[in-house]
């Protein structure tokens, strides 16, 4: 058994290998260690890879530390080229995240305004005589504005909160 371990908090690549015959345990660094980063490595070994090898009903006679091994470095650097992946991953996620809030902002505005304006013409249009020869058109244009608005908010409003009541029963509009 090889495993590659590696130890965030140190910034320190393992390599342990259990060697079965004589029921030990030998590891490398990828660079020297300290005597509280090995404490804490052995202890880590013990209690990990001892555990594992306790289920098949052996057990770990010996730990030996065998010093540096070179070829660890390049596992570690595949290990932070990972990580920077990972954590670019994540700020481009974060980054797209907030231009679809954005996005879904400006348009709930935009359609938002869209209402406000159809509304101020509806209203204008109540004054004069052609109202209801406009009416159906102008609660048409809500009623997709409305659809529209709904898309892009938590909100979601209904034509009946947009018109009044007694607008609603002016114009005999069909809201379905």
């Amino acid at each position: 058994m090889n495993e590659l371990i590696y130890f965030s908090t140190s910034d320190v690549m393992i390599k342990a290998q259990y060697r079965e015959k004589r029921q030990s345990i030998r590891y490398f660094s990828h660079r020297g260690l300290t005597p509280d980063e090995r404490e804490a490595i052995e202890s880590y070994i013990l209690n990990q890879i001892d555990a594992a090898q306790a289920e098949k009903g052996r057990e770990i006679k010996s730990l030996h530390y065998l010093g540096v091994d070179d070829d660890l470095s390049l596992h570690l650097r595949r290990v932070h080229q990972q990580k920077q992946q990972k954590v670019q991953l994540q700020k481009e996620e974060s980054m797209d995240q907030a231009i679809q809030d954005l996005i879904a902002r400006s348009m709930a505005s935009y359609y938002f305004e869209q209402i406000g304006y159809v509304l101020i013409e509806l209203r204008r249009a109540e004054a004069s005589a052609e109202y209801a020869l406009c009416a159906d058109g102008y609660t048409e244009s809500l009623k997709k504005l409305v659809d529209a608005y709904n898309l892009y908010t938590d909100k979601k409003v209904t034509l009946e909160q947009v018109l009044s009541k007694n607008r609603l029963d002016y114009s005999n509009v069909d809201l379905s």
